[in-house]
């Protein structure tokens, strides 16, 4: 059975959620809505040009720096939806490192403050969709399933239609199959619901399908096998289960 929502880190996060979300609804500066000197073209230039040194900072990698350019910008603009988003997804990697040397009360912990820098951004601009990306995936590793989907599906809203947007997609895929496993409270049980493993599954197939990302395939397979687990399909499971080690 799977325990995650007992694991310190998934608390962590639940009780970020509660807290987190009511301290972001009122730590934006009334002022912020009435108009303020920080709003002219001059304060607007410097904001935007510590998020496009952040931008280049995060696409090397370097997520401490980008974090500070980000964190400065919505110091200098607190309108600027960009800089908190920004500023939450370099969170967001952090922590994935942090998770990737065993240390997951840390990683916890910086992922409550990015759901409140992603909250605090979705309070200026709720279409924001890379706020609702890392706001979504961060409640898919909490187990809060129903609100992963409800930002995900969300963020797809406001995707052109013209475009796909492969996170979201992604997150979609595995957001539903896992949910199709789950209870209410994130733990895995025998009895599965097959309407969730089915939009699993439809997700799963668009990833499949598309040839636009074959660099990204363990991550499709992964879905597939989600989705199929989901569906209680132990052979194809298998399946896709060894294409997803072949691939890594």
């Amino acid at each position: 059975m799977n325990k995650g929502w007992k694991k310190p880190e998934v608390k962590i996060g639940i009780i970020a959620l509660i807290l987190g979300t009511l301290i972001g609804l009122l730590s934006i500066p009334w002022s912020n809505y009435f108009g303020s000197q920080q709003n002219d073209l001059k304060t607007q230039d410097t904001a935007e040009s510590l998020i496009e040194v952040g931008m280049g900072q995060f696409d090397r990698g370097s997520y401490l720096e980008a974090y500070g350019s980000f964190d400065r910008a919505r110091q200098v603009d607190p309108l600027s939806d960009t800089a908190w988003t920004m500023e939450g997804r370099s969170l967001q990697e952090l922590a994935a490192k942090k998770e990737e040397q065993g240390r997951g009360m840390e990683a916890g912990q910086l992922k409550a403050q990015a759901v409140d820098l992603f909250t605090r951004a979705l309070n200026i601009n709720e279409n924001n969709i890379q706020a609702l990306y890392g706001k979504g995936y961060i409640f898919l590793d909490w187990h809060l399933y129903p609100y992963a989907i409800q930002d995900l599906e969300l963020g797809m809203k406001n995707v052109p239609t013209e475009t796909r947007n492969w996170g979201l997609l992604k997150g979609l895929a595995r957001g539903y199959s896992e949910w199709g496993m789950a209870d209410e409270y994130g733990r895995e049980t025998a009895t599965h619901n097959f309407t969730r493993c089915d939009k699993g599954m439809e997700y799963a197939l668009i990833l499949l399908n598309e040839d636009k990302i074959l660099d990204d395939r363990p991550y499709v397979y992964e879905a597939m096998y989600l989705a199929e687990k989901c569906k209680d399909n132990k052979e194809e499971m298998q399946k896709w289960f060894d294409k997803m080690q072949h691939a890594s």
